[in-house]
């Protein structure tokens, strides 16, 4: 166990004290490390702009009071290479003082993983003992680029959109086919990048042609920006139109989102366009028609002389008429006979 050294014998005969030697032995410092993303303790991590990853290192075998320093770095399991970003190695290093034989640290690494879709990374570390700092010795590594405890898996970032449209004015489904409407869309989002500036586009399709919806040659559409502030949120974007000529018609809202975290590039990331999406929906009522009633005639009209079906009116008349005929024959025959009796 004791290091080998030198011995040179130049005269026979002769005793060299070679002092004490003793044999002692010198624990091997141990690392064992698991790696996990910060926001959520998981191995699989949703990629993102500025992801941060801790490994949680823990340390057997150090010597109280020695001061340490622990590096450490990613590497990409596939092709067994150290992750570079912008040219740049993904590392960082800790430097602490033992408190005890066994402790654990943290160290953490904070990335753009947006082109690692689909990667596993595995962490690397190498521990120095720093008591001379200009002449650090390398005490303990751990480079297994099978350990699954230093492993984390990158996955596509999902962002869902579920809408909900309505009347303003009302909070239904439908509306009137008025000159001035405004339908107002609830839009619920899941998978947001916390921080990220996005832009929410919508516009008007007509159900039946599954196109567009034009007024005055011009699209009905809006557009609406915020920051996630978490990674569910809901936002509400309007539209406000002329939807006179609309009465019968069904409109379905679309959205398209995207991240304007550089306004020159922005990147799509989420889309909803279904048609036949009942939240999406709203219906324009059919216009009510008045019921109208035919202006009488201030005066009859006669269209015919003879008398139709049922109708008795000339007959009347006829018999009235023959009446004072009668009367008037019998009078002049009264009066006829009583100039005879005078004479």
């Amino acid at each position: 166990m004791i290091p080998a050294f030198e011995v040179i014998v130049s005269k026979n005969n002769t005793v060299i004290d070679l002092g004490t030697l003793v044999d002692e032995y010198e624990e091997e410092i141990t690392i064992h490390t698991t790696v996990t993303d910060k926001s959520t303790g998981k191995k699989s991590i949703v990629a993102g702009k500025e992801v941060t990853i801790v490994g949680t290192v823990t340390l057997d075998g150090l010597v109280k009071g020695t001061k340490y320093t622990l590096k450490g770095w990613e590497m990409v399991k596939s092709e067994n290479v150290e992750l570079f970003i912008d040219g740049e190695r993904v590392e960082n290093e800790l430097t602490f003082t033992a408190t005890d034989s066994e402790m654990e640290v943290q160290i953490s690494f904070t990335f753009n993983t947006n082109e690692l879709v689909g990667k596993d990374l595995v962490t690397f570390e190498e521990l120095y003992d720093v008591t001379n700092p200009d002449e650090p010795i390398k005490v303990a590594e751990h480079k297994d680029i099978e350990d699954d405890g230093q492993t984390v898996t990158i996955t596509e970032r999902v962002i869902t959109m579920h809408t909900t449209a309505m009347d303003k004015a009302t909070g239904k489904k439908t509306i009137e086919a008025t000159d001035k409407v405004t339908i107002v869309d609830t839009v619920a989002l899941d998978g947001l990048e916390v921080g990220t500036k996005y832009l929410l586009k919508g516009w008007k399709m007509v159900k039946s042609e599954n196109a567009v919806l034009l007024v005055n040659g011009k699209r009905v559409e809006n557009e609406i920006t915020f920051t996630a502030t978490d990674s569910k949120m809901e936002v509400e974007m309007a539209f406000t139109f002329n939807a006179s000529e609309l009465a019968g018609k069904s409109l379905v809202t679309f959205e398209e989102l995207y991240d304007v975290t550089n306004p020159d590039e922005p990147i799509k990331v989420a889309e909803h366009k279904d048609i036949k999406d009942e939240g999406q929906t709203v219906t324009v009522k059919e216009a009510l028609e008045s019921p109208t009633t035919p202006d009488e005639p201030s005066t009859p009209t006669k269209t015919s002389d003879s008398p139709k079906a049922g109708d008795n009116t000339p007959f009347v008349a006829l018999f009235a008429m023959m009446g004072i005929s009668a009367a008037g024959l019998i009078f002049a025959t009264y009066k006829k006979f009583r100039k005879f009796q005078t004479d």
